[in-house]
C-alpha cells in the first residue's frame, strides 16, 4: 500500500458523492485563487490537472 493510498483509505468510509463534492469545492476554491493572481492560460492548465485528479479520485473510490 502506497503512502497516498493509506492516506486516502479512510475516505472510503464516506459516501462517494460527498467525497467528490468536497474535493471539487476545495479544489475549485484553490483554482479560483490561482486565477486571481495568474494569467488565464495558467488557470486553464490548472483546470486540466484538476479534471485529471478528479477523474483519478473517482476511479479510485469506485474500486
Amino acid at each position: 500500500m502506497s503512502p497516498l493510498d493509506s492516506w486516502l483509505q479512510p475516505l472510503k468510509a464516506y459516501p462517494r458523492g460527498l467525497v467528490l463534492v468536497c474535493f471539487a469545492i476545495s479544489a475549485a476554491a484553490v483554482l479560483w485563487g490561482l486565477a486571481k493572481v495568474a494569467k488565464w492560460s495558467a488557470y486553464l492548465l490548472a483546470l486540466a490537472v484538476f479534471a485529471g485528479l478528479t477523474a483519478a479520485l473517482a476511479l479510485w473510490l469506485w474500486e
